[in-house]
């Protein structure tokens, strides 16, 4: 697969892909079927190299929602545990795909905005535990995908107390998705007993 350029357009038909670009500055880049057109983010500096993700986009006729499948989410596991190790333990291994198919499910199921399917998408992957390693990173990264595939380019400020408080319940659905909006997250505090 050649590498898809900023700005470059394709046909609407052409199936919806990822490039994660790590050369000089992390760039997910994402063709939206939708606005036939590439867009991209910047999230942090690592070393350079390539990677591509195919997400095969669910689209039902009746809902122009575009969703992340049960592989997506596997090979975005994968990409964070090679490219952010937080321990020499992590590794890649999926512990329950009925899991990730669960909070797929769900997602599809939420009512309200973008966003709301978003906030179900976060909190799912980070609580249902489907991958031995790296599930609170996978969420994030998930959901950043799946925002950017519907067309939003979010800027979230990723903190990994945030994403322990998410898995928590420290925070609420309202709390997380003004967040996921680029609103700052209140300090998590671990519940006091």
């Amino acid at each position: 697969m050649a590498p898809i350029e900023l700005g470059a357009t394709f046909p609407v038909a052409l199936a919806v892909s990822l490039k994660v670009e790590l050369s000089p500055k992390f760039k997910m880049v994402v063709f939206v079927k939708e606005w036939r057109r590439v867009v991209s983010i910047g999230l942090r500096s690592f070393q350079s190299f390539s990677v591509y993700f195919t997400a095969a986009s669910v689209l039902p006729q009746d809902d122009p929602v575009a969703y992340l499948d049960v592989d997506t989410i596997i090979k975005v596991n994968r990409w964070v545990l090679d490219e952010v190790r937080v321990r020499k333990a992590d590794r890649h291994q999926v512990l329950s795909k009925s899991k990730i198919q669960e909070v797929l499910d769900k997602v599809v199921s939420t009512p309200g905005d973008i966003y709301d399917k978003a906030v179900t998408l976060l909190v799912g992957l980070a609580t249902a535990h489907p991958f031995a390693s790296g599930n609170r990173r996978t969420a994030f990264v998930s959901t950043v995908l799946f925002l950017m595939l519907n067309g939003i380019t979010p800027v979230i400020k990723y903190r990994d107390d945030s994403m322990v408080g998410i898995r928590e319940g420290f925070y609420t659905r309202e709390e997380i998705k003004s967040w996921l909006k680029g609103d700052e997250l209140r300090p998590f505090k671990r519940f006091e007993h």
